[in-house]
């Protein structure tokens, strides 16, 4: 018995020691700072910074694929004032494999569609692809940047509107105080099929009104064929002193809003009303005077 003890010790030992020495030093997954076409990415939509996203994932090795992240995706924070994303899943990295990325922000991917509520106008929903390579040594080969991270590049899924103001009166001396700018007719809710890069259509444009404030932000709707109902409010200035307060309600015509495009609504605020107009109806004739009291 004992001898068979000290031969388990010795067994279990060297097992051990060998897999000590065939450790190999994992590489985890990371992310790189996002670069968001067309955009500033400290101010990508409505004043917000992009400080979050979520990210898919696969890897392909042995003609089997394998989805990252329990499939569920992962969320992507930045650390503030850091400039480094961190991850909180980790994934490693495996030799001789092929990886393929999605990233969202303001949306998630499920069978392989994303779904959103345009709500109040203030969603900018991103996304991007990316895809890596590893060799035997479960090193990418491609599809990293120099800091050895994948790099996303976003695009809009969205179209942004927002508004620009004319004056219509040719005197000077009147101009307008917006208050308030919205419209109805939007598409509210819209699913986006990845494969098919395309936006469905299938929905029912919305009676709510989409409020734009004082005109001077922007908003986010789904793309595609829609008929727009404006609705502007404004006060009438005459020599600086605000002396009427009005609105109207003009439709557009029907408009294909294209996903990824900035479109801004000119309005011309019309004169105050109809010019002040003058006519001589008549001269009046003269009338004889007394003249009796005017002798001399």
């Amino acid at each position: 018995m004992k001898k068979f003890f000290i031969a388990i010790v010795a067994l279990a030992a060297t097992a051990c020691s060998n897999n000590d020495i065939i450790s190999i030093d994992r590489q985890t997954i990371g992310f790189g700072n996002p670069f968001v076409e067309n955009s500033v990415r400290a101010d990508y939509s409505a004043g917000k910074s992009l400080t979050a996203f979520t990210v898919y994932g696969t890897v392909t090795g042995n003609s089997n694929t394998v989805a990252l992240f329990g499939g569920n995706g992962a969320s992507v924070t930045e650390k503030v004032g850091d400039n480094v994303w961190e991850c909180d899943e980790t994934e490693y990295w495996i030799p001789s494999c092929s990886y393929a990325f999605q990233a969202v922000a303001d949306g998630t991917i499920a069978d392989g569609k994303i779904t959103v509520s345009v709500g109040d106008g203030n969603i900018d929903l991103l996304y991007a692809e990316a895809t890596a390579t590893t060799n035997e040594k479960a090193e990418p080969t491609s599809g990293v940047n120099a800091n050895g991270v994948v790099p996303f590049t976003f695009t809009h899924l969205m179209s942004k509107v927002g508004f620009a103001f004319e004056n219509g009166s040719a005197n000077t001396a009147y101009g307008y105080n917006i208050t308030a700018v919205s419209f109805t007719g939007h598409d509210t809710t819209g699913t986006y099929t990845i494969s098919e890069s395309k936006w469905d259509t299938a929905v029912t444009a919305s009676d709510t009104a989409l409020s734009f404030g004082t005109g001077t932000t922007t908003h986010q709707i789904i793309p595609g064929k829609q008929t727009l109902n404006v609705t502007v409010a404004y006060d009438i200035v005459y020599k600086d002193k605000t002396i009427s307060s009005t609105s109207f309600t003009k439709p557009l015509k029907e408009y294909n809003f294209e996903e990824s495009k900035s479109y801004c609504i000119v309005v011309t605020i019309p004169a105050p009303g109809k010019e002040i107009q003058f006519n001589v109806e008549e001269i009046a004739g003269w009338v004889e005077g007394n003249s009796e009291d005017l002798k001399i």
